[in-house]
């Protein structure tokens, strides 16, 4: 990894990733990450603020720096997404300066401190895939706040671990649940959550709702406490079903929830009004 250009601030990540630097050698830079033109495209700003944040420390590359004439910086994926964070924040009209002190003291809380200022389950994400790893991984970050929810795979090693998790008390969500019998399994592992991937269904041609519908009636058969969240959700269709067929979470992202708040009639309203 390159160091920033000279003058600059280093940058500490927001999420930091072990593997970023790793084994780039003689890899093409778009199955690495992504240079600045297209780091541009995806967010949606000019390549002049693209240098500038990058000269000043506010968002630098943490793949690949400029390092002389020829040389393009490489952005991560993680760093696409707090140019997006600073994007969105500009259109709101928060200042730039502010804008900086915000994502600095990001970067100085981290996982740790996430968990303790929100006022819900924060859920996190395991590196470790075999059953020995995810088991001392999920214990690990379970320590970092009472709200910590382990997110592991819904197969048979996942669900190993989940039943050990669940007898030292660690909330455990259960991922990419693609059937009822799995969701079934998922609760006899007792694990906290379930999560019903909606979406994903819907892209092979089942409707994804329907596994949610199923899955609550077969928990309410039993008395099982695990809760539902609704996965992979893509418009508010997804929410409304959710809430009609009582599912306890939904997972949305935020261009659904600003659907949520459009209708025809309202657009059409507020177009009819003087100025």
């Amino acid at each position: 990894m390159e160091n920033p250009p000279s003058g600059s601030p280093e940058q500490g990540e927001l999420f930091p990733d072990p593997l970023l630097g790793a084994g780039l050698d003689g890899m093409p830079d778009q199955l690495v990450g992504f240079r600045g033109p297209t780091a541009c495209q995806v967010v949606g700003i000019t390549y002049r603020q693209l240098d500038y944040w990058a000269r000043t420390g506010l968002v630098v590359p943490s793949i690949r720096g400029a390092a002389g004439s020829g040389s393009q910086r490489l952005y991560s994926f993680k760093d696409v997404l707090v140019l997006k964070i600073v994007k969105r924040l500009l259109d709101a009209g928060v200042s730039l300066q502010n804008i900086r002190v915000a994502v600095e003291h990001l970067r100085r809380r981290g996982i740790r401190d996430l968990a303790g200022i929100t006022d819900g389950p924060v859920l996190a994400e395991l590196e470790a895939d075999d059953t020995k790893g995810m088991y001392k991984e999920s214990r690990e970050l379970a320590k970092l706040g009472k709200d910590v929810v382990v997110r592991l795979p819904l197969k048979p090693e996942g669900m190993r671990v989940a039943r050990l998790l669940a007898q030292d008390q660690v909330a455990v969500c259960a991922s990419e649940c693609f059937s009822a019998a799995q969701a079934l399994i998922a609760a006899k592992a007792n694990v906290s959550y379930v999560a019903p991937a909606v979406g994903a269904l819907d892209d092979v041609g089942t409707i994804g709702m329907d596994l949610v519908e199923q899955v609550i009636r077969v928990y309410d058969n039993y008395g099982f406490q695990t809760q539902i969240v609704v996965a992979d959700a893509r418009n508010p269709i997804h929410v409304l079903d959710a809430s009609l067929m009582g599912a306890d979470v939904a997972a949305l992202p935020a261009f659904v929830i600003e659907q949520l708040f459009r209708h025809p009639l309202a657009d059409e309203l507020r177009a009819a009004r003087p100025s």
